[in-house]
């Protein structure tokens, strides 16, 4: 028998603790529009962005390549997702943020980043001044 299908069908999803290693699409959205497959690449798109990301997904779990996602869309915990599917492994993502307020205007991480700024941003114990239009790439951790 063949699935259901909304125009759009969507769900949130808020960010709890572990946010940034995988996301979970919830069981009964899984099994009503999504077909079961062993291991499978979908690909996310944010607002924010012209950038699309390919994702490994193992059943419900998006793995591999949602680090990079949650990073790139400066993905803070707390906050809340809207997911949107599309059909064809394609997931449209809005970040709404804690307030749940559409968050559009997202800075690039800066050209030189490294495996310090990354742990930052994953785990914010240090406030980071961004290197927003700074030329020389030099980034200042804040007290």
């Amino acid at each position: 028998m063949a699935k259901p299908r909304l125009l759009r069908p969507q769900f949130f999803h808020t960010l709890v603790p572990g946010f940034h290693t995988h996301l979970m699409i919830p069981e009964d959205f899984f099994s009503k529009y999504i077909e079961e497959g062993i291991s499978v690449a979908a690909e996310l798109i944010s607002d924010a962005s012209d950038k699309k990301w390919r994702v490994k997904m193992t059943g419900r779990r998006l793995g591999d390549g949602w680090r990079e996602f949650a990073v790139d869309n400066n993905l803070r915990f707390g906050g809340v997702l809207l997911v949107r599917y599309e059909g064809d492994m394609v997931f449209p993502v809005s970040n709404l943020g804690q307030s749940c307020c559409e968050i559009q205007d997202i800075s690039p991480p800066c050209n030189n980043i490294d495996k310090t700024l990354l742990k930052k941003r994953l785990y914010p114990r240090t406030q980071v001044d961004r290197c927003d239009g700074d030329e020389d790439g030099i980034v200042q951790l804040l007290s």
